[in-house]
């Protein structure tokens, strides 16, 4: 267990190297690109959300009437916290973006107590490349859910980890700690995005397993608190299902899979597997839409269309073919650990460039080939090239770092290996550095780790040689 005193010590460090890197990124961000620099494509949804909350006067988006200020398309946390802010159009950033990193350098210090659970001496070092790690600087700069969503990703496994150690050593307080971390983490990240819903009850299952085959006939005590866990999770989401029921006459919590699975999932599936060209797959996706929703009339709600595009995403999907999807999958996977997180960054995507997306190409190798090789890509590239050489360090000690934290405690890295593989997994063939950002508590704990390892290796070397 790590000192009162040290962790406090290595609390108040991390938050602030956290908190100046991140500000230093705000300023230059500021300075060269102006608000603009703040935002990507998808940060104008939840711009127009927090813009009809604010006007509405109402942060919690539960209007009485059937015009509802709140959305269903995306979950309402990250919006109605814009609002909070008055971020209503793009001058008014700046609240919001102060808040976020307050909340990002605050992960780090979660990150560190992650890198703890393993060894107490790896709070410090683990919390310090939670502080400088550029997908995380990057991302708390830009007006997204996901930052937001990291920290309550960190306070979960954190209570997983929690759990699973106070499992084994026989500990009450630490299981019902770990239940209540587990429940607000997955609760208030679902807020924030829907995906979290999946990957809380993933890893809800992971850890049961893993707690019946580390404790066998003492198990019954942590099955307990996570089984009260999951159901006050699930308990604390129904408003969200009511609402859309009331508005809609559906229980659901949001119709964005709809749209994700057909519009996104598939056509980059077939991109990157060479089956069909992404434009061409959106292409058949919307004249079989078409086909279907003539089929069901005019007055379909929001819901009833995404059943149908849900039907119809599921029916493209697996028309792919099985080997078709394990090379987008491979793809898909290898594109988000490697590419780093700068090429998102708004002041280096002002450098002429084209979308990856509509690079031409047959499958991912030819894609990515062609991509890099493009005249008007030459300097965007040059750019990320450089920051990738930088990842291949990066990746060496996360690497090292896994073997020593397996050796070290296999449970609880096999808890945060599960974490990663599932976020791979439901990303799939979407493509951008954004999607790393859930796998970073993982990484920054294995990098911590790795940095450890190597620097008493060579303090060894250097003693021997004396």
């Amino acid at each position: 267990m790590i000192n009162g005193r040290d962790a406090l010590r290595a609390t108040g460090l991390i938050f602030s190297i956290a908190l100046v890197a991140r500000l230093g990124i705000m300023a230059l961000v500021g300075l060269t690109n102006g608000s603009a620099g703040f935002l990507i494509e998808d940060s104008v949804q939840f711009l127009l959300e927090a813009s009809d909350y604010v006007q509405a006067d109402t942060l919690l988006g539960f209007a009485q009437d059937r015009e509802a200020v709140y959305n269903p398309k995306i979950m309402p946390l990250s919006s109605a916290m814009m609002g909070f802010f008055q971020v209503v159009d793009a001058n008014r950033l700046l609240p919001f973006i102060f808040f976020q990193i307050g909340l990002d350098s605050l992960s780090c210090v979660m990150i560190g107590l992650i890198g703890a659970a393993f060894q107490p001496r790896l709070m410090l070092p683990v919390g310090l490349v939670a502080a400088l790690n550029p997908t995380m600087i990057v991302l708390s700069n830009l007006v997204l859910a996901d930052s937001p969503a990291l920290f309550f990703y960190a306070v979960f496994l954190l209570g997983g980890l929690y759990i699973l150690k106070a499992a084994r050593l026989g500990g009450s307080r630490g299981i019902w700690v770990g239940a209540a971390l587990l429940c607000f983490g997955a609760v208030v990240s679902t807020y924030l995005r829907y995906v979290s819903l999946y990957a809380s009850a993933a890893l809800f299952l992971v850890l049961a397993l893993t707690v019946l085959y580390q404790n066998r006939a003492r198990a019954w005590r942590p099955l307990a608190a996570l089984a009260v866990s999951a159901l006050l999770t699930l308990a604390a989401l129904q408003p969200i299902a009511l609402r859309n029921h009331i508005a809609h006459g559906e229980f659901a919590y949001t119709f964005q899979s709809g749209v994700h699975l057909l519009y996104w999932v598939v056509p980059m599936a077939r991109d990157l597997s060479g089956v069909q060209s992404r434009v061409e797959a959106e292409e058949e996706a919307s004249e079989r839409l078409t086909e279907r929703l003539g089929q069901k009339g005019p007055n379909l709600d929001v819901f009833d269309r995404t059943t149908e595009m849900q039907s119809l995403g599921r029916t493209m999907f697996w028309e792919t073919g099985l080997l078709a999807l394990f090379k987008a999958w491979t793809a898909g996977a290898a594109l988000n650990l490697g590419i780093p997180a700068i090429a998102i960054s708004p002041p280096i995507r002002e450098i002429p460039h084209q979308s990856f997306y509509d690079s031409p190409g047959d499958g991912a190798a030819s894609k990515v080939i062609g991509y890099i090789l493009a005249p008007e890509n030459r300097a965007y590239v040059a750019v990320v090239l450089l920051a990738t050489t930088f990842g291949v360090i990066w990746w060496g000690l996360c690497g090292l770092g896994f073997v020593s934290a397996a050796r070290g405690n296999f449970v609880l890295t096999f808890f945060l290996a599960s974490w990663m593989v599932f976020f791979l997994m439901i990303t799939g063939p979407v493509v951008s550095p954004k999607y790393r950002l859930p796998l970073e508590p993982a990484l920054c704990v294995f990098v911590g780790a790795g940095a450890m390892k190597l620097i008493g290796y060579i303090k060894g070397r250097f003693h021997a040689v004396r």
